[in-house]
């Protein structure tokens, strides 16, 4: 298909704009590019770093890259503005450094470092992975809306001995191919004496060398170089990001400077070169594109079936208004998975729906984090879930809670000073992903100090919604959104909002596996679709109590106070709250009515009636 030139050579776009306006060229660049993604449906026709295998991109092209921000950098300077001079006529003239990764010269001219008409100004340096948890129907759905689509394979090496040169051309490489360049480069560098063959081979998918949160996650990774005007942050630690920029990885990089001047001007120009990592663990450009962003999109969801930008109101009040009748079919599928347990589907639908919607101070508003409890003796129910949760959730992850994996995997991200990174951790995810932890892995056994700070950190996620980060001499709280559901065959030894014992109907099948399965087998896209759409709109809708609600509410827990104060306190009140509303936008309302209202006292009170009777202790025959 044709493209844009704007899309096949954004550089020269800016350079034609610069040339007409150089005293206000920033505000012309980004205005233009904004304008031109904004046009409806112009990211099928943007090659995008998720979908699009590195051999089929161009260097220096305009592409998307759909993200999370695992890592930020500190400032780097670059040439905003220099000079250079012809070499036959002694013209100078001035260059726009901008969107490139390296001050450049056309031919025949050469960069005037110590021109007093020079401007260094300083770009924020962003680390960028798929978002961890992107289950395949996201980006199944993702890659087929575009008509720029080629398939995202590797390309296979005919020899693993390629010279550098080969390795570092215009066409870099995508993640899956990066364990044979990683050995590769070091192989030729062992045999011409440059560096030492030392450790493993870092790079690999999953491991520390792209970073992932994530174990086995796959994809590309850049480094976005944000260029902003704004004294204050525009981006955090995981966000989720659909960046628009100029894909670069320049070769020149890629090698060793030759003398100590070339080495300082690499490392002003690309900070991560001096970093203190050994020469297989360099941020090459090859491995590491660059992408120097002319756009951005913050994203609340990525359901591909629904409109990029849901900001008003009326949009998700009207898309859950049409969506609402797809709940009975959400709800009967949960309880064919729960062993036809209709109590749990009701609190497992409230769960999917909840998402934190507010802060007050250090509680979490709209949080409804579940515990399923006393799952039958070797039940494959968390597989099912797990499976169930795939095919209609945008970002899930199931964490295995095994005594080894307790005590050996990372789950607060950790500050490696030595090598100047942020290492992911598996509680790092974006906002509005779904963690299950599987309890039932759990066998006895003892934690080492690791394993009693994993604990921690889950608890922490599940009680107060925030991760801590292990900076070394302190750790920091960054706030988290993430809704977490725990299975267990008795009482979980993590904390939760509610906790509903499983009870299975009798007769009911226990095969979850085979009946997820059939279900997601047999149901229809249209219906599917509708599903997906109606779980990620409930999440994005605005919700609001009318003052005549209120003053009920506040009557209503004034009586229960008087019947029994020990069952009705203020966090009750809060939780019940919580209920409501998430039953509430279950049923396509916006505001709480008196009929969500008893349904959710309703709720809760066959809640802890099961509850107290799993906990209370089984009667004995005693023989006289």
């Amino acid at each position: 298909m044709e493209r844009d030139g704007w899309i096949v050579q954004p550089l020269s776009t800016i350079e034609h704009i610069f040339r007409e306006n150089e005293t206000s060229y920033q505000e012309k660049i980004e205005s233009f590019f904004k304008t031109q993604l904004q046009t409806t449906n112009i990211d099928d026709k943007i090659p995008s770093l998720n979908d699009v295998a590195f051999p089929a991109l161009s260097n220096n092209s305009l592409v998307q890259f759909r993200c999370m921000i695992q890592d930020m950098f500190d400032p780097e300077f670059y040439f905003e503005i220099y000079n250079t001079k012809n070499l036959q006529t002694n013209e100078m003239r001035k260059q726009l450094g901008r969107y490139r990764e390296c001050a450049e010269s056309p031919p025949g001219c050469d960069i005037q470092h110590d021109s007093c008409d020079n401007v260094t100004l300083d770009r924020h340096t962003l680390y960028c992975v798929p978002i961890p948890g992107e289950t395949a129907w996201v980006k199944q759905g993702l890659q087929t809306m575009s008509v720029y689509n080629t398939p995202s394979t590797s390309k296979p090496f005919t020899s693993h001995k390629r010279p550098l040169d080969d390795i570092t051309t215009d066409q870099p490489i995508t993640a899956s191919e990066s364990e044979m360049v990683v050995e590769g480069s070091k192989r030729l560098k062992c045999e011409d004496g440059r560096a030492e063959c030392e450790g493993g081979s870092v790079g690999v998918v999953g491991q520390p060398g792209f970073n992932f949160p994530l174990p086995d996650q796959t994809g590309p990774v850049c480094l976005a170089k944000v260029y902003t005007n704004s004294d204050s942050p525009v981006f955090k630690l995981n966000d989720v990001v659909l960046f628009y920029g100029v894909l670069t990885f320049q070769p020149s990089l890629n090698h060793e400077p030759a003398s100590q001047g070339d080495e300082e001007m690499c490392e002003f120009l690309d900070p991560t070169s001096g970093l203190d990592l050994d020469a297989h663990q360099r941020m090459l450009p090859s491995l590491f594109p660059r992408l120097h962003v002319l756009h951005y999109k913050h994203l609340l969801h990525i359901n591909p079936t629904l409109p990029r930008t849901l900001t008003t109101p009326s949009q998700t009040e009207k898309l859950l208004e049409d969506l609402v009748s797809v709940r009975t079919d959400v709800f009967n599928i949960l309880v064919e998975v729960l062993y036809g347990d209709s109590l749990a589907a009701e609190y497992l639908l409230l769960h999917l729906l909840s998402h934190v919607y507010a802060r007050r101070n250090i509680i979490s508003l709209g949080q409804l984090s579940l515990s399923l409890s006393h799952l039958p003796d070797g039940s494959r129910l968390p597989t099912a879930l797990n499976t169930l949760f795939q095919s209609i959730l945008e970002k899930c992850y199931m964490f295995e809670m095994t005594l080894s994996a307790m005590n050996a995997s990372l789950l607060r991200p950790k500050k490696d000073y030595t090598h100047n990174r942020l290492t992911a951790g598996i509680l790092q995810l974006s906002d509005r992903t779904n963690l299950i932890v599987n309890e039932t892995a759990l066998q006895p056994g003892q934690l080492d100090n690791n394993g009693v700070y994993n604990v921690k950190s889950l608890a922490d996620l599940i009680s107060w919604q925030k991760v801590e980060y292990d900076f070394g001499y302190h750790t920091t709280d960054f706030a988290a959104n993430i809704a977490v559901l725990t299975l267990s065959e008795g009482r979980s030894v993590l904390p939760s909002d509610c906790q509903v014992p499983l009870k299975p109907v009798c007769g009911h099948t226990l095969d979850s596996v085979g009946v997820v399965h059939t279900i997601t087998t047999a149901i229809h896209d249209s219906v599917l679709q509708r599903m997906r759409e109606y779980l990620t709109v409930g999440k994005l809708v605005h919700y609001e109590l009318s003052t005549s609600i209120q003053q009920m509410v506040q009557d209503d827990f004034v009586e229960m106070r008087k019947q029994d104060p020990h069952r009705m306190t203020p966090d009750d009140l809060h939780k019940l709250l919580t209920i409501a509303r998430l039953v509430s936008l279950s049923e396509g309302q916006t505001c709480l009515t008196d009929s969500s209202w008893n349904k959710a006292k309703r709720l809760e009170t066959e809640r802890r009636r099961r509850v107290e009777l799993v906990r209370a202790p089984r009667p004995t025959n005693m023989e006289e």
